[in-house]
């Protein structure tokens, strides 16, 4: 066997080709944590309505952060002045609230009337559960001809006249957690866990919607394709992390994706971010605050 030997060129050529990735990789990196203020894009214009009070403005941010151009935002009147401290880009529309300071069925008339105006509609978080916002509910998801997307209270609202959904002939898009998917078909948590897939099938089959099942491995499906994703992580368990979810489906909706091109993109966007900002930080430490820090940049990745 020959001898093999080792030339200094080659120890040097080994040294600079390490040196230049890891300068990528530190630019890489660095990019991230870029904010978005001080990245240089353009937006197309599109419009987003979403309903709902106080769990709002990580979702207002998320909105913005993906893409949405026109942002507004139905709100109880009592909580605009939080929602407006927290930021200034989007459009509120204080309205007349109930009792339980929820959007009251006063203001019914004029939010149908304002649903031509929107490219997609979000609407759940922070709704609250009551015979108004029910009726709320129910009526846009009758009169809107644009992609809805429901989360959280909308579904709350829904469970209690689900067969509604027969007769819608808009896109809707649900993200359910298993505590949620219970209550829209009946089962227990366990019974959903134990089929994920089977569960989430059904139920987008029989009602012609698109389901995204949060939670490890989240089931993205029309009933006919199903998708599980594979970003994520433990730390992402947090109260708002769902609010970023929607905002990035609702966001992409109203740019023009299809449907469940919408939902599988920001389901695995969402997870992505959560699993940069638990590398960056750590999974134990991260808050959703930490994660649209990051989403503006990261999604430079996609342009």
């Amino acid at each position: 066997m020959p001898n093999t030997v080792r030339r200094p060129d080659d120890d040097r050529r080994r040294r600079e080709a390490q040196r230049r990735r890891q300068r990528e990789e530190a630019e890489r990196r660095e990019q991230i944590r870029i904010s978005r203020d001080h990245r240089q894009r353009t937006t197309q214009m599109e419009r987003q309505s979403l309903m709902g009070p106080m769990d709002l403005p990580f979702l207002l941010l998320t909105l913005l952060l993906t893409g949405v151009g026109l942002l507004k935002c139905v709100c109880p009147k009592s909580a605009y002045p939080l929602l407006a401290a927290h930021l200034t880009q989007p459009i509120f529309e204080p309205v007349t609230e109930n009792e339980q300071k929820t959007i009251s069925m006063g203001a019914l008339t004029g939010i149908l009337e304002g649903l031509p105006w929107a490219d997609a509609v979000v609407m759940g978080c922070g709704l609250g559960v009551n015979d108004d916002t029910s009726v709320l509910v129910s009526q846009v998801l009758k009169e809107c001809k644009k992609p809805v997307l429901l989360d959280a209270d909308g579904i709350n609202c829904l469970s209690e006249s689900i067969t509604i959904l027969q007769d819608i002939h808009t896109p809707v898009v649900l993200t359910p957690h298993p505590g949620e998917m219970a209550r829209l078909c009946g089962k227990t948590v366990e019974r959903v866990q134990a089929d994920r897939v089977g569960t989430a099938v059904d139920f987008a089959r029989r009602y012609g919607v698109i389901l995204v099942l949060k939670g490890a491995d989240t089931v993205i499906t029309d009933g006919e394709q199903v998708c599980m994703n594979r970003t994520g992580n433990p730390g992402m368990a947090m109260a708002g992390c769902g609010d970023l979810l929607s905002g990035m489906i609702g966001s992409f909706l109203a740019q023009g994706l299809e449907p469940l091109a919408a939902a599988k993109a920001g389901v695995y966007i969402h997870g992505l971010c959560g699993d940069i900002t638990a590398r960056e930080l750590s999974a134990r430490g991260m808050t959703v605050a930490d994660m649209t820090e990051l989403l503006g940049a990261l999604m430079s990745e996609f342009e």
